[in-house]
């Protein structure tokens, strides 16, 4: 297997126009592969249920990242929970991976 580089970080966006929405995402994986994924981590007491209203505000955060950077790099939305996310249309629609944090530090 070949080693990619990274760089790790994280992101904010503080807009200066009143009118324009600021942004914050987690965790990026800016990866020497032309891909950068957009982590998004969530803690919660059961199975993490993404609903409509949340997966449009995954997408619109992602979407401003990618103006605010003027990245023509491919995006993927990945969430790192301490429990499985569940599945359903919305998050079969926009999430990419789901890595649980317990496979972090096994």
């Amino acid at each position: 297997m070949e080693n990619i580089g990274c760089v790790i970080g994280n992101w904010r966006f503080a807009p200066k126009d009143n009118e324009k929405k600021g942004a914050q995402i987690d965790l990026l994986l800016d990866r020497d592969d032309n891909i950068i994924t957009i982590c998004e981590i969530k803690y919660n007491a059961n199975e993490y249920i993404l609903n409509k209203q949340y997966a449009l505000e995954v997408l619109a955060r992602n979407e401003i990242f990618v103006k605010a950077i003027r990245t023509k790099k491919q995006i993927f939305t990945c969430f790192i929970t301490n429990q499985k996310l569940k599945d359903n249309i919305w998050s079969e629609e926009i999430i990419d991976a789901n890595v649980i944090s317990d496979d972090l530090f096994n």
